[in-house]
């Protein structure tokens, strides 16, 4: 596989927003507010920072490829897809535990769901989450390929940028869903910083939405 220059790249922004893990740290710290359970602290830690990882690493994507698409850069194209393919991992990593985390039963003080409604129906939905395991299950199948001398001399060794969008093995993911996934799960930690305020409840089935 060869780098295969851009023409274009169009390749959504995504919005800046404060790091939430600083400020479940400053609540914790200044406030000395603590969660109900350790366990439960530690699946909202570890997903806040596997979504900032993501967002981070898609924008170090983004400016890759445009070096790439700009310069014809080879440097933009290794740090582009190398930035994609953690991206999608760090997607797959925070869905996992923001779905375990769901499932607490845990509530703001006013009465919703720390993990709302929206979030289990979009970005948690077994539909979009089977479909980003697919796209990292697939990045991680040719890494096995690779290393036992499977792959044919015509098979693509890693993931193929194009304008749009990206092509990895059989499957495609356009940058458009994938910012959006981002934003979304983005929102979630910025939700679920609020874990030191939150208490279960027994009755996690009437779940209302926001």
């Amino acid at each position: 596989m060869t780098a295969r220059y851009l023409a274009t790249l169009k390749m959504p922004a995504l919005p800046q927003r404060s790091r939430s893990s600083t400020h479940l740290m400053a609540r914790m710290t200044l406030l000395k507010e603590r969660p109900d359970s350790l366990a439960h602290l530690q699946l909202a830690a570890t997903f806040i920072r596997a979504v900032e990882f993501a967002v981070l690493t898609y924008r170090l994507a983004k400016s890759g490829l445009t070096a790439l698409a700009r310069d014809r850069s080879f440097n933009g194209w290794c740090d582009g897809i190398s930035a994609l393919e953690t991206c999608l991992t760090e997607c797959h990593r925070a869905i996992r535990f923001a779905t375990v985390l769901s499932r607490a039963g845990l509530r703001m003080p006013d009465g919703t769901p720390l993990v709302p409604r929206s979030a289990r129906s979009g970005i948690l939905s077994r539909r979009t989450a089977s479909r980003i395991a697919r796209l990292r299950n697939t990045q991680q199948h040719l890494d096995e390929r690779i290393l036992s001398g499977d792959l044919g001399a015509a098979q693509a060794f890693g993931p193929r940028p194009e304008s749009t969008g990206l092509s990895l093995g059989r499957m495609s993911v356009q940058y458009c869903e994938l910012a959006a996934w981002l934003s979304e799960l983005d929102a979630l930690a910025a939700r679920v910083q609020y874990i030191t305020r939150c208490r279960p409840t027994r009755n996690t089935s009437d779940e209302s939405s926001i």
